[in-house]
């Protein structure tokens, strides 16, 4: 299993979209988490508290966490959590144009998301299916 970390001969294509999606959200918990002043700023929060601080650094733990989650079941090629991202991916932009209506994320930020997330969604779906597919001879 160990090798299979370091190289996936059998991963599917719609793990490796999953697998690529887990390296980007990774990356932006990683942000998050090292320089959550800077991220504040590009994300137009203003001039952070030391607490808003260390809950934005919490913040990027967490979205760090499910970007490993993410990268180690596409490059384990766990087509049953590929699946489950198939379902639970689209009630990301619902849920960040609830938190813009509501005042919690600026309006750019919450269509950031939504949008970064729903094409990988997409990408992810239509490859599973294009996998599924049956090919004649």
């Amino acid at each position: 299993m160990f090798k299979r970390l370091l190289s996936a001969p059998e991963q599917s294509r719609a793990a490796k979209t999953v697998e690529i999606y887990g390296w980007i959200i990774f990356l932006e918990g990683g942000l998050l988490l090292l320089f959550p002043d800077f991220m504040a700023r590009a994300m137009h929060f203003g001039p952070l508290t030391p607490q808003a601080s260390g809950f934005l650094r919490l913040i990027g733990m967490l979205v760090s966490g499910f970007g490993l989650l993410y990268v180690l079941s596409g490059r384990l090629n766990a087509e049953g959590f590929v699946f489950a991202t198939l379902i639970d991916r689209p009630f990301v932009a619902p849920t960040m144009a609830i938190l813009w209506y509501f005042g919690a994320l600026p309006g750019p930020l919450a269509l950031l998301f939504a949008i970064e997330d729903s094409a990988s969604w997409l990408w992810t779906l239509r490859t599973w299916r294009a996998e599924r597919r049956p090919r004649f001879s």
